[in-house]
């Protein structure tokens, strides 16, 4: 079967190239195969060959590609099989085959694996995701930073930095989807230097640690856990925080909000928690 998976790209290379008359393209394709049915990649060869004298000298890269992959997958299989234990394609219905291949337009982001260097591409379009999670208690007050926006409200939050338990729930999902470990190895708690410490300035720190292994955020998604205060009449001005502080587009920034059902510490209204999912990407 892998001749067949041969015919049919080199067709789709065919089909998708900008020929003048596709239909003609088509025709002669499978007519060369069907001519020279014992020897199908010399038949396309003969087809491309014949496409040359057609066609205009900026289409004639087509042509020769097709050629190019022709002898390229003949040595191939020859390394396989061997040249004299190819598997015959008079068993096969080869025209129904043929026929079954269809012409879509082409695209870029259609990634297609036949050779062990494709994977490089396909390494490129990989994501690396991680998950955080951070909580921390109530105490009576004026308000407190959420994702960098001050809410306005009757509680202030229990924390040795600023508190901001968004972005501390982002920063150690950042951190983990790098396999960086946790914002705890980076600024431990029992360090005075961190006391009231401007959460902005670990996203920071995050930032350059993934950019030194060459990642960039590909999206985040949080879900802010609390009873008091409601978050979705701020949720804008939190997104539009986020955005600013990360420099990346709304658009890939998640921020939903629940509440515990009254259940737990959080239920009590004696905490708030986050929890994070971020996806990081490789640099193109």
């Amino acid at each position: 079967m892998l001749e067949i998976r041969t015919l049919k790209r080199i067709k789709n290379i065919v089909l998708n190239a900008n020929f003048i008359n596709q239909n003609n393209a088509t025709e002669m394709i499978t007519r060369s195969i069907a001519h020279e049915i014992k020897n199908p990649l010399g038949g396309i060869k003969g087809a491309a060959q014949l496409l040359k004298k057609e066609i205009n000298e900026e289409q004639k890269e087509y042509t020769d590609i097709i050629i190019e992959e022709a002898d390229r997958l003949k040595n191939y299989i020859d390394k396989m099989h061997g040249p004299k234990d190819l598997p015959s394609f008079k068993s096969t219905n080869i025209h129904l085959i043929i026929d079954k291949v269809l012409k879509i337009l082409g695209n870029s982001s259609n990634i297609k694996v036949t050779f062990p260097e494709d994977l490089e591409l396909v390494n490129k379009f990989n994501t690396r995701t991680g998950t955080g999670f951070d909580l921390h208690t109530y105490q009576p007050g004026t308000g407190f930073i959420l994702g960098g926006h001050f809410i306005d409200c009757d509680y202030s939050i229990n924390a040795h930095s600023d508190g901001d338990v968004l972005l501390h729930s982002i920063a150690d999902a950042i951190l983990g989807a790098a396999a960086l470990g946790d914002i705890g190895l980076f600024f431990p708690d029992n360090d005075q230097k961190n006391k009231d410490l401007d959460s902005k300035q670990i996203i920071e720190l995050c930032m350059n640690e993934i950019s030194k292994l060459d990642l960039e955020i590909y999206n985040i998604d949080a879900t802010i856990i609390c009873e008091e205060p409601k978050i979705n009449p701020i949720r804008k001005e939190i997104l539009t925080s986020l955005a600013s502080i990360f420099q990346i587009d709304q658009a890939k920034i998640g921020l939903k909000a629940t509440t515990s059902e009254k259940i737990g510490i959080i239920g009590k209204n004696k905490a708030i928690a986050v929890q994070t999912a971020v996806n990081l990407k490789y640099k193109e």
